[in-house]
């Protein structure tokens, strides 16, 4: 199976070349997060072993906070082998999301009955955050007992600004992203353009990509981005052992994939390291 199939690639990157790096590589937004079976006593304000993780992480990330979250979800409710008595049901959960911020507020770990995540603002390279992201998960499954989870995740948010990178504004995008990503956008002067993508890998890993035209604030104004919002995952009965592996293909996918998209007058701006 090509990975790129529908896309185009370009050869000029050998796949084993897949790890770039850019000086001002556009990243607003990292996040990695890892998803397991409920843990009940993690939405219990008498959970001592959340103290114990506070601690242990409590050097780098300083800061904390818990917002609790009213989860909406329909379930269909009666009995399975008679279709007229199935009713869909509003069902409703309060969850703690309890938050450990970084002392400049641009990296904090989400935990949750649910899911444990690792986010960032100030993304520098692959290897430092993966590393972090391990270290914050290590602690945690030792003081839970988790062996197995169910999906992982790594997601980045590029949003290419045509001031940022010194690009007049009057050029068109295609001369530094694929047709494939600009969809309309390359042809037309369009106002709002959003597209949807959804990629399967040979891995049974997938990758649903968000791209558009939008905005982000930048020194307290708004100003228009190009958006490739990339989340990258597995799902399935996936052991402890196995999750540095599974992030490193993860990766692959996402670098290879992202390459396949930017053209050289792109990378030029963004400077490759």
């Amino acid at each position: 199976m090509d990975f790129f199939k529908g896309m185009v690639y370009n050869s000029s990157i050998k796949k084993e070349e897949y790890v770039m790096r850019y000086k001002n590589n556009q990243i607003t937004d990292v996040v990695f997060q890892i998803r397991y079976s409920t843990i009940l006593k993690i939405n219990n304000d008498s959970d001592t072993l959340l103290s114990e993780f506070q601690n242990k992480i409590k050097k780098e990330y300083p800061n904390y906070q818990v917002l609790n979250e009213n989860i909406v979800n329909v379930e269909m409710k009666g009995e399975i082998n008679n279709i007229d008595n199935v009713t869909p049901q509003i069902m409703r959960n309060n969850l703690k999301n309890h938050i450990f911020i970084s002392t400049n507020g641009k990296t904090k770990i989400n935990l949750t009955p649910n899911f444990i995540s690792l986010s960032t603002q100030e993304y520098k390279c692959w290897e430092d955050f993966k590393d972090k992201f391990l270290k914050i998960l290590d602690e945690f499954v030792n003081l839970y007992d988790i062996e197995n989870f169910n999906r992982i995740g790594i997601r980045y948010i590029n949003a290419f600004s045509k001031k940022e990178l010194g690009i007049n504004n009057e050029e068109k995008w295609d001369k530094y992203l694929s047709n494939e990503v600009l969809g309309l956008t390359s042809k037309y002067n369009v106002n709002v353009y959003s597209s949807n993508i959804e990629i399967p890998f040979e891995d049974y890993s997938q990758m649903r990509m968000i791209c558009g035209l939008g905005t982000k604030q930048n020194e307290m104004q708004s100003i228009p981005v190009f958006i490739i919002d990339k989340d990258t995952y597995k799902i399935g009965n996936l052991k402890l052992c196995d999750i540095s592996q599974i992030l490193e293909k993860l990766h692959k996918h996402n670098s290879e994939v992202f390459e396949s998209l930017i053209k050289d007058p792109l990378r030029d701006k963004m400077g490759v390291i």
